[in-house]
């Protein structure tokens, strides 16, 4: 029996987690699918991490854009709007060039 592990398997943990986060938001059990967003989260910039290419967290990005976008709501929650819309600016620009935002 294989065993989708994040160590193991970490893309295909993720496509499931980002499921199961869909079906329970959608069950109304939030509480649960904030736990499983957390650990999808530290997956997802995890494996982002261990990319050596810009080419490669493009990539990544793309494929598993709403844990990006789950990154940003995290922030909004906790009441860091600034911090929520440069990690909005890196998900836009993972190069690393940032505008800078003006107040």
């Amino acid at each position: 029996m294989i065993t989708l592990t994040p160590d193991t398997y970490p893309e295909q943990h993720l496509e499931v987690l980002q499921n199961l986060i869909r079906v329970l938001s959608g069950l109304n059990q939030h509480t649960e699918a904030k736990e499983w967003r957390n650990q999808g989260l530290h997956v997802f910039q995890t494996l982002l991490n261990s990319q050596k290419s810009t080419f490669q967290k493009r990539q990544l990005v793309a494929k598993f854009l709403p844990f990006s976008q789950m990154r940003v709501d995290v922030l909004v929650e906790e009441g860091t709007p600034i911090l929520a819309l440069e990690a909005a600016e890196r998900t836009k620009n993972p190069d690393g060039v940032t505008s800078k935002l003006k107040a």
